[in-house]
């Protein structure tokens, strides 16, 4: 095609020329859109505790938080309570305030709260009470944490200890 303002030729840009670069492009658009901004799961997440262990029972609750993302349906908070001297005894539902009790035996119980945490710094309902079958030995009975469905897990400074 002549240019009329410098003389020279160029060429033509037809129909055929346009329709292959827009069946090109578009694909592109479509896997551009295909692409996850955000990961739908929280950063780092922690889990920390504050129990109180006596010579009869046990009781406190959990914190959890993170720097950023949210919390999804399958993140659950969860507790193991673990007595070498095997005292465990059986929790009322009163006593367990909405937690609900996994496993148990008397050296072992998996306690969970059956909803996922709200916003990045979350407690948990306490847990008004785990009862002894009788009173442990020093360092006994230990508590640990964990975030279900992430890759946190345990409390933040450790298992507790006790009594």
């Amino acid at each position: 095609m002549l240019d009329d303002t410098t003389g020279s030729t160029r060429p033509a840009l037809d129909r055929r020329t346009l329709l292959r670069t827009g069946a090109w492009a578009a694909p592109a658009l479509v896997v551009a859109a295909a692409v996850p901004t955000a990961s739908a799961s929280v950063v780092n997440p922690v889990m920390g505790g504050a129990f109180s262990i006596f010579d009869g029972g046990l009781d406190g609750n959990v914190s959890a938080r993170y720097e950023s993302g949210s919390w999804t349906s399958s993140n659950l908070a969860q507790i193991t309570i673990t007595s070498t001297a095997g005292v465990l005894g059986e929790p009322t539902a009163q006593n367990l305030n909405g937690w609900q009790v996994i496993t148990r035996s008397p050296t072992s119980a998996t306690l969970q709260y059956p909803a996922a945490p709200t916003g990045n710094y979350w407690t948990s309902p306490f847990l008004a009470w785990f009862p002894f079958t009788s009173a442990p030995s020093a360092a006994s009975i230990s508590i640990n944490g964990l975030i279900a469905g992430t890759r946190a897990s345990g409390f933040e400074g450790g298992p507790v200890v006790g009594p």
